[in-house]
């Protein structure tokens, strides 16, 4: 084995061909992996298929990022908390929840995802940290996850059967590429902050092209997730598009989109627009047909709002109550809806400390505090460039996006891995741009570098 590394150890001390492919091929499998995050199927194109096409290129993607590092002798995962120790711990404290699993798939499935969720935030910690060009991955990403969101919305335009009503379309085209409205509009809400990637300081003719795509993807963005009537994606989109109008250097892309979301709303929209968002449903006291148990139809103008999440809210809270340090297990606690089904908590934070106890979701919080104060000291540095503090920024948008909606929704920042995945790159990035800083810091020359001086 130690006479075949080192045939293919160049001279330099670059690993070849993973040093070349995770240089060359890496970041454009990553801009892809992301991309397709929100979409769950595509015009003649098996779901399976897809998925499967999705993991290959994750894993060609950490085998050429990854693997490069442990060659080369050096730990590809940052210290403290948000290393081994970190991950290991939240899977250490969902061992009750798993335990108690309704479903033994479902323990697989949180594995899998939160391992994900965990080689991912490595990967781009790893290009990061190695001054690997982060903002082009997030950038071509943007790029074709906007175009996918443009067709989905001019395929649902041209099939609008009463200009008269604009609002009403077939629901066979509202979900845009994922498999229900909701998914798709909480896919997209995350890409929002990233179209400001083009309005960061550089140089080039083509910068004011660049700044074009930034806006009218970031429209295109919005627009599908209104088509979608995703409410709560809906809700973080406009929430990050207040934090760029707070950064000056984004202001412009925000008053763009304002402005382009005004003049639709003038040319377009009317009262048929507010039951699509179901905005009706402030007015809601009874069950909508007769055929619905009225026992379990919510009685508040809030909850009816809120799709019953703040009766969701209260049972969480009252078995945790019940349960608080071991929970109920995996699965095992569900809310009845007006249409005879039932649902999870939509609270990621709420839904995990009734699985599993109070610890593990606060851990994870804990873990996301530690990113977030990384962000913000980065931002905060007087001595880095208007692009490294821009960056920090935007990136600390994308983790604040995914927060909003996980105090809404079930699986951000971890859940459904291919949905997340842009959520934990940039929480990886933010923290690979603090250990490249560190790296270089003379007050610690050891740090970050492999036993062999690396």
């Amino acid at each position: 084995m130690a006479e075949t590394l080192r045939r293919i150890k160049k001279p330099d001390g670059l690993w070849h061909p993973l040093e070349s492919g995770r240089s060359r091929l890496a970041p454009w499998l990553l801009s892809l992996f992301l991309a397709l995050g929100p979409v769950y199927w595509l015009p003649g194109i098996s779901m399976r298929a897809l998925q499967r096409f999705d993991w290959g290129i994750l894993l060609v993607s950490l085998a050429l990022a990854l693997g490069t590092e442990m060659l080369k002798g050096r730990r590809p995962f940052p210290p403290g908390w948000l290393g081994p120790l970190g991950f290991g711990g939240i899977l250490l404290l969902w061992l009750p929840g798993l335990a108690q699993a309704s479903e033994p798939f479902r323990v697989m499935t949180f594995v899998y995802e939160l391992g994900g969720s965990c080689a991912l935030f490595w990967c781009f910690y790893c290009i990061a940290r190695d001054g690997g060009d982060v903002r082009a991955i997030f950038q071509r990403a943007f790029v074709i996850i906007a175009v996918l969101a443009g067709i989905a919305l001019f395929r649902t335009l041209l099939n609008t059967a009463d200009w008269q009503a604009p609002c009403r379309w077939d629901y066979d085209y509202i979900i845009g590429f994922g498999i229900r409205h909701t998914i798709w509009s909480v896919g997209l809400a995350v890409f929002v902050p990233v179209g400001a990637f083009f309005f960061l300081p550089g140089s080039g003719r083509r910068r004011l092209g660049w700044k074009f795509i930034g806006i009218m993807g970031t429209a295109v963005l919005i627009g599908s997730q209104f088509i979608s009537s995703g409410r709560g994606g809906i809700l973080a989109s406009l929430l990050a598009l207040g934090g760029l109008l707070l950064l000056p250097s984004f202001r412009r892309l925000a008053f763009a989109v304002v402005l382009i979301g005004l003049l639709a709303s003038i040319a377009f929209l009317d009262d048929s627009c507010a039951k699509h968002l179901k905005l009706d449903r402030w007015t809601v006291t009874e069950p909508i047909s007769e055929a619905v148990n009225p026992d379990v139809w919510a009685k508040t103008p809030l909850d009816n709002l809120s799709t019953r999440r703040v009766q969701g809210y209260l049972l969480g809270l009252e078995k945790v109550a019940e349960r608080p340090l071991l929970g109920h297990g995996l699965g095992q606690v569900r809310l009845d809806t007006p249409w005879g089904t039932q649902t999870e908590i939509h609270n990621l934070w709420l839904k995990w400390a009734v699985y599993t106890g109070i610890a593990a979701p606060l851990l994870l919080l804990f873990m996301v505090g530690l990113i977030l104060r990384t962000g913000w000291r980065l931002f905060r540095d007087p001595s880095r460039s208007e692009v490294q503090r821009g960056t920090a920024a935007l990136l600390g948008l994308i983790l604040l996006s995914g927060l909003v909606i996980s105090m809404l929704e079930i699986d951000i920042p971890i859940g459904v891995f291919q949905r997340t995945a842009i959520w934990w790159a940039a929480a990886g990035t933010l923290v690979g741009l603090s250990a490249k800083s560190s790296r270089r810091d003379p007050r610690h020359p050891k740090r970050f570098h492999s036993p062999s001086g690396e």
